[in-house]
């Protein structure tokens, strides 16, 4: 497809309506579309083209609806544990075991 700049009003509809059509998934759309080079991606992901920028430490404990405005509302399970065992040892070998 052109660019919208380089089409007149009535090609500008007709993309429109093949768009439209493809979004809800009408073969015939499909077939009238060019699939992308594998070096496009969508404007949404581009932040996510760095790897490292990507947070993966999951399952996620997820904070209770009644917590402090200041906390954190998703924080990686593992921290959460560490940080659990800190808030209740009662010194640094009384929770090896938990550990």
């Amino acid at each position: 497809m052109n660019s919208a700049m380089d089409t007149q009003p009535g090609e500008r509809a007709d993309h429109v309506d093949t768009l439209r059509r493809f979004h809800y998934g009408e073969p015939a759309a499909a077939e009238r579309t060019q699939m992308p080079d594998s070096s496009m991606l969508p404007a949404l992901l581009h932040p996510y083209r760095d790897a490292g920028a990507i947070r993966y430490q999951y399952p996620l404990y997820l904070a209770p609806a009644d917590c402090p405005p200041d906390a954190a509302l998703a924080v990686p399970l593992g921290e959460h544990l560490v940080n659990s065992i800190e808030g209740f040892a009662l010194s640094d070998d009384a929770a090896r075991i938990l550990r």
